[in-house]
């Protein structure tokens, strides 16, 4: 992680802003020691995301790394997608989030109004 930082010519505290966490966070990610008890740590998931995010990277190696395993449920795309997402402003991804959701809403409607004469679901009149 510092080789990527120091190639953006960043420092801890501007990746710390730019990932949304504590200036302390990258510097420990960094260090692989706890700032206050000098023990060997692991980042947490969640440090984990937003820090690959904010440095536009992979979150598929930058997991596997940090000891974690992504859920098999979800595609690398669907990894990089959730990536740039987080590097959204909270508005904005509860803006998208909101249009995603009624536009699969939409979709999940119509598909049972098409199937509705074949499992006899009444449509609404």
């Amino acid at each position: 992680m510092r080789r990527k930082r120091q190639e953006r010519g960043w420092s801890l505290r501007e990746l710390a802003r730019l990932a949304g966490v504590s200036f302390g966070r990258p510097a420990e990610v960094e260090r692989g020691r706890d700032a206050h008890t000098d023990r060997p740590i692991s980042p947490g998931y969640h440090i984990t995301v937003k820090l690959a995010a904010a440095l536009g990277e992979d979150l598929l190696p930058w997991l596997a790394l940090a000891g974690h395993r992504p859920g098999p449920e979800l595609t690398e795309v669907e990894w990089r997608l959730l990536a740039r997402l987080r590097r959204l402003p909270m508005v904005m991804q509860e803006a998208l989030v909101a249009r995603w959701e009624a536009a699969l809403d939409d979709r999940t409607e119509r598909r049972v109004s098409r199937s509705a004469g074949s499992v006899g679901i009444s449509e609404p009149s």
